[in-house]
């Protein structure tokens, strides 16, 4: 399971996922501003879905990962978010899963965790001609995420969740959050002057038929993107980065900038867009069954 703050994306994940892909994926509705019976029923609906299409497929289920962001409890399995999901906090999200997948391990990882392991395993990184045993991830959406791997070890907080977090780092005049996310690359299209108020996607498109304006948008982006990660990527040694979230379907639009800064800054290491960006969250919490203990 994928749990966002709108919807539980889910689907059977196989360890010949490499060739078949993600199986039965569906999505729950997530009333993330709902009563706690509303969030425990959309869990248990989700899980409920899952196990009957292991059931169809005649699959023995070694178990349920969950894709989670933080704050949370990922070695009991307790929401402690207050941002989404209030109602839910200090409960156990595992317990409602359990009510609905019966007697089968049930586990959780950080969302941006989930993404890098699921990336790795099976999206363009797990192609890549000289393996990376230190790559980090950036997800770039409504906010700024980051994970990291230090020499095949998560690097991992005390709470379970990354230990590197970025989104609010002083970064100019603000944080990073405010130059790199939905809410930044709109207001750098008014700053330069745009008119109307396109979408993210919208100004991505623009950009790709040839508009100079939209096309200096991700120039900008991508240079606020590199100046921003250079300090923790060259104090933690990383090698490779990859891009995820739905900004990051801007694909050259967004690597391209930011690799060249990156060079500017004495880093010449890949830069690259998720193959998985939509499923690498699933595949990654499969990791958590099919790996190493996804590294931990």
């Amino acid at each position: 399971m994928d749990a966002g703050g709108t919807g539980i994306k889910l689907g059977l994940v196989t360890s010949r996922a490499t060739d078949e892909g993600i199986l039965d994926l569906d999505e729950v509705s997530m009333p993330s501003g709902g009563s706690a019976e509303e969030i425990e029923a959309a869990y248990a609906r989700a899980a409920g879905i899952g196990m009957a299409a292991a059931s169809g497929r005649g699959l023995e289920v070694a178990g349920v990962g969950v894709s989670t962001p933080g704050p949370f409890d990922y070695a009991n399995g307790v929401s402690l978010m207050s941002h989404k999901c209030a109602a839910i906090r200090g409960m156990s999200v595992r317990a409602f899963i359990g009510k609905a997948a019966g007697p089968v391990p049930v586990r959780f990882i950080h969302d941006a965790f989930a993404f890098l392991l699921g990336e790795l395993a099976f999206g363009a990184a797990a192609e890549a001609a000289a393996p990376s045993r230190s790559p980090c991830a950036t997800t770039i959406g409504t906010g700024l995420g980051f994970a990291a791997i230090s020499e095949g070890k998560l690097l991992r907080g005390p709470d379970g969740g990354p230990a590197i977090s970025i989104y609010k780092s002083p970064y100019r005049r603000g944080i990073a959050e405010d130059y790199v996310s939905k809410r930044g690359i709109m207001d750098c299209y008014a700053r330069l002057g745009g008119l109307g108020q396109p979408s993210v996607k919208e100004i991505a498109g623009m950009a790709m038929k040839g508009d100079a304006l939209c096309a200096m948008v991700f120039e900008e982006t991508g240079i606020h993107l590199a100046e921003i990660l250079a300090p923790f990527i060259l104090k933690g040694g990383f090698d490779r980065l990859i891009l995820g979230g739905q900004i990051a379907k801007a694909g050259t639009l967004l690597t391209e900038p930011t690799r060249r800064r990156f060079e500017i800054l004495g880093i010449r290491y890949p830069v690259s867009v998720a193959r998985h960006i939509d499923e690498a969250p699933l595949l990654g919490a499969a990791q958590l069954f099919l790996g190493e203990e996804a590294l931990s």
